[in-house]
């Protein structure tokens, strides 16, 4: 009889089948005697049958691969345990017929069963205390592990650009459950929904996604001063939807987010499409730990994005197709008319230098020819080929027309229908001196600023990923790039390209040297 009213004591466990549906996955348990949710211990692979201690509360288990994203599981003891009948039935028929045998007239004889009835009656009630009214399920399925994004060698490199929210009313819903087994229960203790439209721009969670894919080798990680620009390319993530699970001590997040993969100048779209997934369930220890459950969702998803056969095609060296181009190519003849024997006054040369003005932004040109030729970066037109246009020194516009473009060297050819422009006169062939001192003449920040002069020296010449550049100390802004740099005597030394900005640097651009011009775009200026 005591036995019996004990039934919850032998049903203290349950053997379990965890099943991945992934092949040679590794399945991972926590210990549940110390409260280290950190460490695992190994049960098997793929398929493994697992003793539970339906009293331990709960568990967590993880499912990973080499060359996949690990998922996690967090189960908990829920399905109904129905010998629990027996502990309670049992107690209360050993109470009845105490009760009905004290009533009557008790022999000697009856005292052991009398005493028998009692104890099993009192200490009956207390047996469930020792077993577990809820079991653990029989078998239990990891989600299908997410691979890993594999970066090729002919792949451009990928960094991410921006993160944003830009969330719909009603789109954030976070569920909130007192106790991790109300979750599965379904009773919330209460609901919060965002009851306004609102935009986060630019989240620090771009430093999450940023880490995951150096870590796979997709960006740049030597630590250059300078790298190839156009071999680069960016993603954007734009967060248009949250639902939250805050379950005691264990948070979880499905997020839903828009991903674009723009080309180097960060314009232009290539592809994007909507990815929604789900966070590993993550152990709560401090108040960022919902910023760490959407991060985790985000890198879930970016990994989905990645290895879309439409972005892969993408990320393929666009350099490769551009060689097939560039042999192609015809030199192009510009007779440049400046003479490199004559010395050029600064207000002269100014009259040279143009403005570049496309749909996304501005920057600086120089003019090469009398007839129309004017050299740039290609990261000033970049995408907006069919929409340049030139604002001279005497605020006269023209349209201009893309020619040719080496987006290795990040240097653009391009012409307006227009004569009598004064070309700025070439240095090809003398290497500038390190210490010469140097003028640079650009479109910094606004286009009301046009062919600003700004002074400095030459500061070194630097090699990076077997591109030459010049290091100048002059003072250089955003819209500089593809204006000029040129000596005292008014000569063209360098196109300005780039600045190193950051905290506590100054002093640092750099200019692709002349000397450079004509192989790179296959023209030849004649002087």
């Amino acid at each position: 009889m005591f036995s019996c009213s004990c039934a919850l004591i032998f049903t203290s466990s349950t053997k379990s089948v965890f099943i991945s549906k992934t092949k040679n996955s590794e399945i991972k348990i926590s210990d549940p005697e110390i409260n280290d949710f950190g460490k695992y211990s190994i049960i098997g692979k793929d398929s493994v049958s697992y003793k539970l201690k339906n009293r331990t509360p709960d568990y967590i288990l993880k499912c990973e691969k080499a060359g996949y994203k690990s998922r996690s599981l967090v189960i908990y003891p829920t399905k109904f345990n129905p010998v629990i009948f027996f502990d309670f039935a049992v107690p209360l028929i050993c109470d009845l017929l105490f009760i009905q045998t004290v009533s009557s007239s008790v022999t000697e004889d009856d005292v052991p069963m009398v005493a028998g009835t009692f104890f099993t009656g009192i200490f009956g009630w207390f047996a469930p205390k020792f077993g577990s009214s809820r079991l653990y399920n029989k078998v239990y399925y990891f989600k299908e592990l997410t691979s890993l994004p594999i970066k090729k060698e002919e792949y451009s490199n990928v960094n991410v650009n921006k993160v944003d929210f830009k969330i719909s009313k009603n789109d954030v819903k976070w569920t909130s459950y007192q106790e991790f087994k109300d979750y599965f229960k379904g009773k919330s203790y209460y609901t919060e929904t965002s009851d306004t439209s609102f935009e986060i721009l630019n989240t620090n969670l771009t430093y999450d996604l940023d880490s995951s894919l150096k870590h796979l080798n997709f960006s740049d990680t030597s630590n250059r001063i300078i790298f190839n620009n156009q071999n680069n390319l960016f993603i954007n993530c734009i967060i248009k939807k949250i639902s939250g699970i805050d379950a005691s001590i264990y948070e979880q997040t499905t997020v839903t987010a828009k991903w674009e993969l723009t080309d180097f100048t960060k314009e232009s779209i290539l592809y994007s499409r909507e990815v929604t997934d789900t966070s590993n369930w993550i152990y709560v220890e401090n108040q960022h730990s919902k910023r760490n459950i959407i991060a985790d969702a985000l890198i879930s998803g970016m990994y989905i994005f990645l290895n879309d056969t439409n972005v892969i095609s993408n990320l393929k060296n666009p350099h490769n197709s551009f060689q097939n181009s560039f042999d192609s190519w015809d030199i192009i003849k510009i007779d440049s008319t400046a003479n490199i024997s004559l010395k050029y006054s600064i207000p002269s040369v100014v009259k040279s230098v143009v403005t570049i003005k496309t749909a996304k932004g501005h920057g600086s040109g120089c003019i090469i020819s009398s007839d129309g030729y004017i050299i740039s970066n290609y990261h000033v037109v970049g995408s907006s080929i069919d929409s340049v246009q030139i604002i001279f020194n005497n605020d006269s516009k023209a349209n201009a027309k893309v020619i040719r473009f080496n987006p290795k060297n990040d240097l653009v050819l391009l012409k307006v229908n227009k004569n009598g422009l004064k070309p700025i006169c070439i240095n090809k062939t003398n290497q500038p001196e390190i210490g010469m001192e140097v003028f640079a003449i650009g479109t910094p920040e606004q286009i009301d600023l046009g062919q600003t002069v700004s002074k400095g020296i030459i500061s070194g010449k630097r090699k990076f990923s077997n591109l030459v550049y010049l290091q100048t100390d002059v003072s250089v802004n955003p819209g500089n790039s593809g204006g000029a740099l040129i000596n005292s005597d008014g000569i063209l030394l360098g196109i300005i390209n780039s600045k190193l900005v950051g905290i506590g640097i100054e002093g640092l651009a750099f200019a692709i040297p002349t000397s450079e011009l004509e192989e790179s775009l296959k023209i030849k200026i004649s002087n």
